[in-house]
């Protein structure tokens, strides 16, 4: 199904028509405060969120969507911040694109308060020089330049087939350990890392110990595909993670945002 709206028209319209809207969002309900138990449903998910935003394309649908209360559903689910969050916030985005009502009614119901938690805190201004004097002597050209940021591409997507080929195909770039300090439970992992555009493709737990897998695509280079495989022992509380990449240069970095992710 999401294969036949991705990108078609008439499928869109076809979909809205025989009721697929209000379909799509009753399922998607089910998962507002549960999680996925294995990595097949935690898939099914990912494939209703994906047909609900080819279908949110079609500005009719984005009517259905409005008034059978999607934005309210969406906006409740981020606020769980569960499995389901990181799609609920995709669905949001496709109904509000170019969408004036739908728009209004997101301000009304008080969205933003809902969404602006979830960008975070802008960082603070870097101290001015003491004194705010000039560095006559040039010593500030000598340090190094600090560290830029990893851009990723918020929009990114991946199949899970070519996940599965990439994966099997790429050779380790990083592993490492780290003991976690997450001030949120491992189920709300996921869309913790949503936030900072790093997607879940699949994870579950088995006994003592939850594997996630996590993707990502750098910002400008649309082939650069960034992978993770993280193991979390909920016991001890130590994340083992293999990072795998079509490219080297961004993998200290990525490597870097996953650790601090997992830090705070």
């Amino acid at each position: 199904l999401a294969v036949l709206l991705q990108q078609n028209a008439p499928n869109q319209a076809l979909f809205g028509e025989e009721g697929g809207v209000l379909a799509l969002l009753t399922a998607t309900s089910y998962y507002k405060r549960r999680e996925p138990q294995a990595l097949e449903e935690a898939e099914l998910v990912e494939n209703m969120y994906d047909c609900l935003c080819s279908a949110l394309h079609a500005p009719a649908n984005q009517t259905l969507f409005l008034k059978a209360e999607g934005i309210e559903l969406m906006i409740l689910t981020l606020k769980e911040r569960r499995f389901a969050a990181q799609g609920a916030l995709r669905a949001l985005s496709a109904s509000l694109a170019r969408n004036g009502a739908n728009c209004e009614r997101f301000v009304d119901i008080r969205g933003f308060k809902t969404l602006f938690p979830l960008v975070g805190a802008a960082p603070p201004p870097p101290p001015a020089a003491a004194g705010g004097g000039i560095d006559l002597l040039g010593l500030e050209d000598a340090l190094p330049a600090p560290a830029a940021a990893l851009a990723l591409a918020p929009g990114a997507s991946l199949d899970p087939a070519v996940f599965q080929q990439q994966w099997g195909a790429l050779p380790t770039a990083d592993s490492w350990q780290h003991r976690t300090s997450l001030s949120v439970p491992l189920e709300q992992l996921s869309a913790r890392f949503g936030t900072r555009h790093v997607k879940t493709m699949a994870f579950g737990t088995v006994g003592d110990a939850s594997k996630f897998y996590f993707f990502a695509r750098e910002a400008g280079a649309a082939d650069t595909l960034l992978l993770c495989e993280l193991v979390v022992t909920r016991s001890t509380g130590v994340a083992a993670a293999t990072i795998k990449a079509t490219a080297p240069a961004p993998v200290p970095l990525f490597s870097s945002l996953v650790r601090e992710l997992l830090s705070s």
